[in-house]
Parts: C-alpha cells; sequence; structure tokens
C-alpha cells in the first residue's frame, strides 16, 4: 500500500446516529494512513430558500446550507478528535447517489468512507450501488456495534488487486498489536472427471496449489501469515467471507475489487458487491486501484 494513494478523503454523513461512530473511526484511521485532507460531506435534497422568507430579510436568515454546515461542523468537531489532520465539511443538493459520485469524481477522492445501515431507506446512503459507480477504494462500517481494528481478514484470488488489499491490511498492522488472515475460496474445475481423480482428489489438488500460490505470493512481502482455503460448493464466495468474519469474530474484512473494467465483469455485481449488502457485523474495505474503470469506458467511447 502507498499512502501517497490515500490523501484525499471524502467522508458521506447523513445525520443519524451513526455519523458520531463514523467520525470516530476516521479520527483513528487517519493516524496511521496520514490523509492530507479530509472532507465530510452531508447531502442535502432541497437546498433553497423557502420562499415564506421575506425578501428583505433573505440576506439576513442564513441559508438552508449553511445551517447544514453549521450543525454539521458540530458534529465533526465534537467527535473528531486529532488535531493532526485538515478536514472541512461540506454540504451539498441534489440526489444522494448521484451527488456523492459526482463529489468524488470532482474533487479527485482517493478514499470514501460511510456508513452501513442494517435497514436502508430512501434517504441513505446505499453501500452496494456506490460501490459499483466508485473509483476509489471505499470502507463501509457498520451500524451495529463499534468494531475496533484487532482483527483484519483478507480475503484472496492472489490478483494484484487483492495482493493492494494485503498492504493495505498490513499498514494497517504496523499500528499495533493487529491480526491479519488469510482466506481463500477455491472450487473444483467442472471438467474435474475427465482427468481421472475423484471430485474429492481433485479438490485437495486445488487446495495444495493454493497453498504454494499462497507462499509464492506473500514471499515478496516479506511477512510470516497464515492461509484458510475453504472450498466452495453451495454457497456464494460473499456468503463464506461473511460466515468467516463472524466465526472468527473479525473487525475488518479486506478485499480487491477490479474496477469497471473489461476483465473484471465477473466482479461487478457480485463478490464484493453482494459481501456489501450481506455484511452487517463489521467494517468492509474494498481496495480498488484508483480510476481503473476510465480506461474502460475510453475504450469504449472508440468503438
Amino acid at each position: 500500500m502507498s499512502e501517497s494513494n490515500y490523501k484525499k478523503w471524502m467522508v458521506g454523513l447523513d445525520f443519524t446516529s451513526i455519523d458520531d461512530k463514523i467520525i470516530q473511526r476516521v479520527g483513528h484511521l487517519s493516524r496511521i494512513i496520514k490523509p492530507d485532507i479530509i472532507h465530510f460531506v452531508h447531502v442535502e435534497k432541497e437546498l433553497d430558500i423557502p420562499v415564506y422568507i421575506p425578501e428583505e430579510y433573505k440576506d439576513v436568515v442564513p441559508t438552508p446550507a449553511e445551517q447544514y454546515e453549521e450543525k454539521l461542523e458540530k458534529i465533526v468537531r465534537e467527535s473528531f478528535d486529532n488535531k493532526d489532520v485538515k478536514w472541512q465539511v461540506n454540504v451539498v443538493g441534489g440526489d444522494t447517489f448521484d451527488t456523492l459520485v459526482d463529489w468524488v469524481k470532482k474533487e479527485d477522492i482517493d478514499f470514501f468512507i460511510a456508513g452501513r445501515k442494517n435497514h436502508e431507506d430512501g434517504s441513505g446512503i446505499l453501500p452496494h450501488k456506490l460501490l459499483r459507480s466508485l473509483a476509489c477504494p471505499a470502507l463501509f462500517i457498520p451500524e451495529a456495534g463499534m468494531p475496533g481494528s484487532k482483527k483484519i481478514l483478507v480475503a484472496l484470488d492472489f490478483s494484484n488487486h487483492s495482493l493492494n488489499a494485503l498492504k493495505t491490511a498490513l499498514k494497517l498492522a504496523e499500528s499495533g498489536e493487529i491480526t491479519v488472515d488469510c482466506l481463500h475460496i477455491y472450487s473444483v474445475p467442472i471438467g474435474y472427471y475427465s482427468t481421472g481423480k475423484s471430485y474429492e482428489e481433485f479438490a485437495e489438488i486445488m487446495r495444495n496449489n493454493a497453498e504454494k500460490e499462497f507462499e509464492r505470493f506473500i514471499k515478496p512481502l516479506g511477512v510470516d501469515l497464515k492461509l484458510k482455503s475453504i472450498l466452495l460448493e453451495k454457497a456464494s464466495a460473499a456468503e463464506v467471507i461473511y460466515d468467516e468474519c463472524k466465526e472468527g469474530n473479525y473487525d475488518l474484512v479486506m478485499m480487491g475489487s477490479k474496477g469497471q473494467s473489461a476483465g473484471s465483469v465477473v466482479l461487478l455485481g457480485s463478490t464484493s458487491e453482494k459481501l456489501i449488502r450481506i455484511n452487517q457485523r463489521c467494517m468492509s474495505w474494498i481496495v480498488k486501484i484508483k480510476d481503473e474503470h476510465i480506461g474502460f469506458f475510453k475504450a469504449l467511447s472508440k468503438l
């Protein structure tokens, strides 16, 4: 992980009870991964001055945007305790989803953070929908409880994207007594029977290959890590990851996600998005290579 990739953060807040928890967690993370600036952003659908305000008072009475900004700044000042990081509040008008995505692009944000509510309503931030459209890494913090970051589970597929996720987890682990565990989910190819091996025999071959690949994968990092390999049989990969989070009592799960590029169609709407939808227990950090998807759309425009 390079800290240069996490210089500009954006934190989505919506004036609900989870805001304080999000801000506190952002304060903790900002001590480990030191950003240049953090934007605390709230989206309000309607910011027009009420029609019932007399014309002669419109320059005196604070605008809705000013009132929301004052409220947001008060919340952040009370909960954000890292005085070494520059921050500012921003209140913008419009549809929540479109405005957040546009704001990330406009401000060239490197890291997006928001809450993950157990019961999302129409006015909330929709994590799985945002994940599909954001061009930067994203962290979603659950509403239930307030997890720490003492146990991190990294889901690996041995790609460069999952290598970035592992490097990020190891960076976090430098801050103290944090455990980093690795998980790999494998499956038996449909045509395994043509090899003359039984299902169980080929599953063992796949597991052994995963162990060897893992050793090759982490060797350049110079770290001593253990891998847990799980055979995917009935559940989806996202459900397997989530079950492992619950069973191992992890505070944070991390995984790489290919952006909206030509080679990532299988992942879109699949593992990372489903994990965000079902994970109500621990923080979910999806590590993306920033702006990777832009090249794909540029390529499409030339067709």
